[in-house]
């Protein structure tokens, strides 16, 4: 294995440090500057994995702001089109302190996906980028993947598990990504937008080539620049970040400071998207304000069944709709749901009943009018707040 070259760190200043990042990402379309403050991000993340505490003792004495082996949030970058530059903005967060990115498929099948998990443990991978995702992120191994420091599996072709430690720095990329709720939470998204109807007609003065990830001169420049951010953070008395995503707490506050000490956005701040990443998210409040402007029509409240034709009607939930249009001769037409999607869907509705959504038509709650206990009986109410 060839051997690479010692980082010699410049001292930049701040302003050349940030001149140099953004000379970088100018040409990328992020939807907002919340986007491009999460790549910025993204990119100082593993770099900061074992950042210390400023203080007048040794530095290995000062104690760490992460523990050794704590999981960061996935950085997720979505896109309106193809040919955006998602992946390689994925690319760049990573290959100043890796070089060349590892980068896969994320398997749809929970039982090729937790193989590879696994593997990504076994082997000691650092980082990973899952690339071009075609099919909605909603996965219990994935979501245990990104909350717990230690792993346990089995090893491939053998009868015998294991239990690791693991620290993985994920990014996938998706155009338009669809992912659940408890994905979500664990997720900073970097927006893209392109405007052209055609991608190729986007006009680009600078084209970035994978061998770039390999020079000794460039990453070495970049980590640098990375450093002069963080140095600037130290010197304004490291001041954190106030934004907290939940189950991330140290990340935000951290990561959240320094880049906003150095001018950007904040990036935890939750995204303003007319189409949010959160699939469930976006389809029941589509759903609660379909709800309350035909109010007048259900009066009582809207029965199970009254709830599954909207929703198939208006291709919400599709990922748990499942089921098919009975037709009688001398009744009125109706959607018959799976035994298991009934049980998906009545869940889903239990988890969302009390709570308070954003909607086209307000601040809407999902109210039952008796306790859901699967009947029919059971109706829903849409009450705006």
């Amino acid at each position: 294995m060839k051997q690479r070259k010692k980082i010699i760190y410049t001292n930049y200043p701040v302003e050349v440090a940030r001149a140099i990042i953004d000379d970088l990402l100018k040409e990328f379309p992020f939807r907002d500057e919340r986007s491009k403050a999460v790549q910025v991000c993204a990119m100082l993340d593993q770099f900061c994995s074992h950042l210390r505490r400023p203080g007048d003792i040794p530095m290995e004495e000062r104690k760490p702001y992460f523990s050794a082996w704590s999981q960061p949030p996935v950085i997720c970058y979505s896109a309106n089109s193809q040919r955006s530059g998602k992946t390689l903005l994925a690319k760049l967060s990573l290959a100043p302190v890796n070089g060349t990115p590892n980068i896969m498929s994320l398997p749809p099948r929970e039982e090729e996906l937790r193989k590879v998990l696994d593997s990504l443990v076994l082997s000691w991978s650092s980082h990973v980028i899952f690339d071009n995702i075609r099919h909605r992120i909603a996965s219990p191994s994935l979501e245990a993947f990104l909350t717990t420091s230690v792993w346990t599996g089995r090893v491939l072709g053998k009868s015998e598990s294991f239990r690791h430690h693991k620290r993985i720095f994920m990014r996938m990329t998706a155009n338009q990504a669809e992912v659940s709720t408890d994905i979500a939470g664990r997720c900073l998204f970097c927006e893209l937008w392109v405007g052209e109807g055609d991608p190729q007609e986007r006009k680009i003065s600078r084209v970035i080539p994978d061998d770039i990830f390999e020079d000794h001169e460039w990453r070495q420049n970049m980590l640098s620049a990375i450093l002069g951010l963080i140095r600037h953070w130290y010197r304004e008395g490291n001041r954190m970040g106030e934004s907290l995503l939940v189950g991330y707490e140290q990340y935000s506050r951290v990561l959240g400071g320094i880049v906003q000490a150095a001018g950007y956005a904040d990036p935890i701040a939750a995204p303003q998207l007319e189409e949010p990443a959160d699939g469930d998210l976006r389809d029941i409040s589509i759903l609660l304000a379909l709800m309350v402007e035909r109010a007048a029509t259900e009066p009582e409240g809207y029965l199970f069944s009254a709830l599954v034709e909207m929703c198939v009607g208006l291709d919400l939930f599709l990922h748990m709709m499942d089921g098919r249009w009975v037709r009688p001769a001398t009744q009125p037409d109706y959607y018959e749901m799976t035994r298991g999607a009934k049980v998906r869907f009545s869940r889903l509705l239990r988890g969302y009943r009390g709570r308070v959504f954003r909607t086209s038509v307000g601040r809407v709650r999902l109210d039952t009018t008796k306790p859901d206990n699967g009947r029919e009986g059971v109706r829903y109410l849409p009450v705006l707040v």
